[in-house]
């Protein structure tokens, strides 16, 4: 699948999902420090699934009503790389065809899509 990571997504977890054969763009590597929305729109615009642990995004996404393609909003209680990497293939494994235009909030123990 065709991701961006957030900044707040370990590196290790990209590189991780990487080797797992997702596209998987990271904002550390090309704009840290960028605007939530900003970050949504070049989501969209690339057609790429944005992965975070930042609860703006829900906002923009299911308050505001932003276009988007999917967001994966991670409240992982570890949140080192190889948990989160896991989280992430877990639900893109379980949901992934179903979260076009939806919110995927990831516990350890729960995917709800919104």
């Amino acid at each position: 699948m065709r991701l961006l990571a957030n900044e707040n997504i370990a590196g290790g977890a990209v590189e991780q999902l990487r080797h797992l054969g997702h596209d998987v763009i990271w904002a550390a590597e090309f704009a840290a420090g960028a605007d939530d929305a900003n970050l949504l729109t070049r989501a969209m615009s690339e057609q790429r699934i944005l992965v975070t642990k930042d609860k703006d995004f829900g906002e923009l996404a299911v308050r505001e009503g932003r276009p988007h393609v999917g967001v994966v909003l991670l409240r992982l209680r570890d949140d080192r790389a190889a948990p989160t990497a896991e989280a992430c293939r877990r639900v893109l494994a379980t949901v992934g065809g179903r979260i076009a235009g939806r919110l995927a909030v990831v516990t350890e123990s729960a995917v709800r899509l919104r």
